[in-house]
């Protein structure tokens, strides 16, 4: 109960909440995932297409960079050309954007 009169603001908790690929404020990287040398913002892979911009003509560096550790954690896994690398963990925190 707060003596002063001003009404406590309520927090509301938030849990993170899983996604293929996202942007916009921090993003928390394991370093061997962070450091994997086959994977960088301006990598390349024909499977990227699926996610080209119509107005760039190329996809967001975030969503091959996302994309390309999915591809290297299915051959890690001996996964072969499945995309559903669902070792891969991305997601938001709501509460943090």
């Amino acid at each position: 109960n707060n003596s002063s009169g001003e009404e406590e603001e309520e927090v509301q908790q938030y849990q993170p909440v899983p996604v293929r690929s996202c942007f916009n404020g921090l993003t928390l990287y394991r370093a061997d995932v962070w450091l994997e040398p086959k994977c960088r913002y301006d990598s390349y892979h024909k499977d990227d297409d699926a996610y080209l911009s119509k107005r760039y003509q190329h996809a967001c560096e975030h969503i091959v960079f996302h994309e390309c550790l999915r591809r290297v954690l299915l051959e890690k896994e001996g996964g072969g050309s499945s995309s559903s690398g669902e070792g891969l963990n991305i997601a938001v925190q709501p509460d943090m954007t």
